[in-house]
């Protein structure tokens, strides 16, 4: 008869297990308990134990622990986990260790009485190989594969917000992730495409430029080149550079567009005197707070001493013709106060408009 030795910190789980199951059915003896890594380690250091049944989370050592403990003695026995938690890592270290099979709790009798079968199969013909073993090696690779699909999804949208530092943490976690699992360069190769892929994508969807796949193609094909998963991340780094560049350029030449097309505006509607910039980042379907900060930076100017400057060149224009009055000048430049027209007229040139238009005129 074989021998199990059950390894869990909870009493009722660890006693219901060795009371529910007919270990006898699978050539088992009845089980001996131990309530965590610590205790196992000691037991299967004075008893044969040919298979455990462990926990993951548990006091004073963990089940990760206890298998990697058992795993420097040589010939450890054979490991089932049982666990709550469908972990990444978890899965990573399992199959590093030869872990047999790994169950996520609440635990189906069929299921763990298929894994005994399969335990039992294995140390009466230690050659054979298990399909559990197999099935475990798949679970870490759908796992593999979705964390993959969240690092590439995350690299896009980093690259579209211009995140740096997201842009290198995501890299970084595709690097290690392939090394971490044991995968080829192909692989990353084939990863770094679709990462590559994925951000010109989304790029070109938030810029609306239609033919960025083919201005980058050669960029993604140097990937083809690299050796190894560090040169792979430093071209997906570099892909990653230069749309963050062309991210900036279309927005720059975008923001330049806003910035003349409120321009064109105060030239053909400064006589209004009820222009505001709010009305004008309306027509543009743009936020005033938008359209306020990116006038000044490329103007220099508010929008509102950019449009009382031009409404004074304007006046300047008017007022060098004689036959027109200071008032008439005031109402076609914007203003609903002549009064406030020549005070502003005043500050901003040191005369009033009758002595610049007197000046203009006998000059």
């Amino acid at each position: 008869m074989f021998k199990l030795l059950i390894v869990e910190d909870e009493a009722i789980s660890r006693e219901g297990m060795r009371d529910i199951v007919a270990w006898e059915r699978f050539g088992i003896d009845r089980p001996d308990c131990a309530c965590n890594g610590a205790e196992a380690l000691e037991y299967t250091a004075r008893h044969r134990v040919d298979i455990v049944l462990t926990d993951i989370k548990m006091p004073r050592m963990d089940g990760m622990e206890l298998i990697a403990r058992l795993a420097e003695r040589g010939q450890p026995p054979l490991i089932i986990i049982m666990s709550g938690f469908n972990d990444f890592s978890y899965a990573q270290t399992a199959i590093r260790y030869g872990v047999l099979s790994y169950l996520l709790k609440p635990i189906h009798m069929d299921e763990l009485e298929q894994v005994l079968r399969q335990a039992v199969e294995r140390l009466q013909n230690p050659l054979c190989a298990s399909a559990v073993e197999q099935e475990l090696l798949l679970r870490f690779k759908t796992q593999a594969a979705q964390q993959a699909d969240a690092l590439v999804a995350s690299l896009a949208r980093a690259v579209c917000e211009r995140d740096d530092a997201a842009v290198r943490a995501a890299c970084a976690g595709m690097t290690a992730l392939m090394e971490q699992g044991g995968f080829t360069a192909d692989i990353y190769k084939r990863l770094g495409f679709r990462a590559c892929f994925e951000m010109l994508k989304a790029v070109s969807d938030y810029t609306k430029s239609e033919m960025l796949y083919l201005d980058y193609a050669d960029r993604i094909a140097l990937i083809t080149s690299a050796r190894d998963a560090q040169q792979i991340e430093r071209q997906i780094l570099f892909c990653a550079g230069e749309l963050r560049e062309h991210i900036q350029e279309v927005q720059s030449s975008q923001k330049r567009r806003d910035i003349n097309e409120v321009i064109a505006v105060i030239r053909n509607q400064y006589p209004d005197s009820a222009l505001q910039l709010s009305t004008i980042a309306e027509s543009l379907s743009l936020t005033p707070n938008y359209l306020s900060t990116v006038f000044r930076k490329q103007t220099g100017k508010t929008f509102s001493e950019y449009l009382e400057s031009y409404r004074m060149e304007r006046a300047k224009e008017l007022l060098r013709d004689v036959n027109y009055k200071v008032y008439e000048v005031a109402y076609a430049v914007g203003y609903t106060s002549p009064r406030n027209f020549s005070k502003r007229f005043r500050e901003l040139t040191g005369v009033s408009p009758k002595q610049y238009q007197s000046e203009t005129i006998t000059g």
